[in-house]
């Protein structure tokens, strides 16, 4: 009868162990297994065949499957198969433990169902300590927060820019890959982003679907509305860390902090001027190529800057809103009052960095500075002769009859 060796170093047939192990495993070549048994026989103890030289392993590799190895073999399918056994009772493979009672959703954590149930109730237990705003999770609360930390983790790897979430870098790495995929069937323009498409839309069919309910005001974009909301509640939650100064919008405070850093970014190309806004520029670069888009709807006079408009139209109205607290004088511009009150005063901020010489405005100051640079600006068109100030010119220009 056949011997071999088991578990725990006690010997019984093989036959009994096929009995107590429920499976057959006779071999399906006999004269594998009587040569793996005789192998097996040959490295008992006292065996000579212990002090034979081993075969190499390339041999060894190609020797067929023991009964040891079978045994492991099915110990692990045992195992494998208990596992599976196990994994099928678990709520998180099969069916969810927690069910909403309004929709479809379902989840295996109460925290994720919490949440969700919110979405329904409205409720928003999670406000922000700087602007009473509330949130329905702790997650939109943080991501809420960086509008008023100015925390922006997420830096594109290309360009550098900073973003303070996930889904704006994502949109924003859509512009270096260059591609547009959506395209406006109005006027051809194309988009990275179906939601910049969807508000580009809205200039073509005119659409204002944001609406104030304060002034009644309407708005393209909803992110146009809340920054006008402000105006009327006078929030101002970005606050300078220089002077104090508070403002409604995080841009307007990245601007505001470049008169305290110096920082000019914004070059015109034409005449290497710098600017510490893009808009300004925008408005200077129309000083280049003479573009007045600003039109007076009663003299048709244009103008490149909407502020000089808005002035120029108080003429038609007589508007004169600032008076003078001093002789009550009054004018269509506030500026021209504060140059006024300096006749009162004796003010003179605006001085001359080679002679000294004080001014109550900065125009005059550029205009005496001309008198120790010789820059003559203003050019004749006829004759070529320049002049240092405009009104010069202007008696100038009588004399070719013009």
């Amino acid at each position: 009868m056949d011997i071999v060796k088991v578990e725990h170093d006690t010997w019984e047939p093989q036959t009994a162990r096929n009995e107590h192990s429920g499976c057959n495993m006779t071999s399906e070549h006999p004269n594998e297994e009587h040569s793996s048994l005789t192998r097996a026989e040959s490295t008992k103890p006292g065996s000579s065949s212990m002090h034979t030289k081993s075969a190499p392993a390339t041999e060894r590799a190609a020797e067929p499957v023991t009964k040891y190895t079978k045994r492991r073999l099915q110990d692990n399918i045992i195992k494998v198969e208990s596992q599976l056994h196990m994994d099928n009772q678990r709520p998180d493979l099969c069916e969810k433990r927690h069910k909403c009672d309004i929709c479809s959703y379902s989840t295996n954590h109460k925290r994720d169902m919490r949440a969700h149930i919110r979405t329904h109730t409205g409720e928003r237990p999670h406000k922000c300590t700087c602007c009473d705003k509330a949130f329905s999770q702790s997650t939109t609360l943080h991501k809420h927060m960086r509008v008023h930390t100015g925390e922006k983790p997420y830096k594109c790897s290309t360009c550098g820019k900073a973003f303070s979430q996930s889904t704006h870098l994502q949109r924003h790495s859509v512009i270096h890959s260059g591609k547009k995929p959506y395209k406006c069937t109005t006027c051809g323009k194309s988009f990275s982003d179906s939601g910049y498409l969807q508000n580009h839309t809205r200039i073509h069919t005119g659409e204002k679907p944001y609406k104030c309910t304060t002034c009644g005001k309407d708005f393209h974009y909803s992110n146009n509305l809340k920054q006008h909301i402000k105006i009327h509640t006078g929030e101002k939650t970005h606050m300078c860390t220089t002077c104090g100064m508070g403002f409604s919008r995080s841009t307007t405070l990245q601007a505001h902090m470049r008169s305290h850093t110096g920082e000019k970014p914004y070059k015109c190309t034409t005449c290497d001027k710098a600017f510490s806004r893009s808009n300004k520029l925008k408005i200077h670069i129309r000083i280049h190529t003479g573009e007045k888009p600003y039109v007076c709807s009663t003299c048709d006079k244009a103008f490149h800057h909407p502020g000089h408009l808005q002035k120029h139209l108080k003429i038609h109205t007589g508007e004169r809103p600032y008076k003078c607290t001093i002789c009550e004088k009054a004018f269509s511009h506030s500026i021209t009052l504060h140059k006024h009150m300096m006749l009162h005063t004796g003010e003179r901020p605006h001085k001359c960095a080679t002679c000294g010489k004080g001014f109550a405005d900065s125009a005059n100051l550029q205009k005496h500075v001309r008198t120790h640079t010789g820059e003559k600006p203003y050019k004749c068109a006829t004759c070529g002769k320049a002049f240092s100030r405009t009104s010069t010119l202007h008696r100038h220009m009588r004399i070719h009859g013009e």
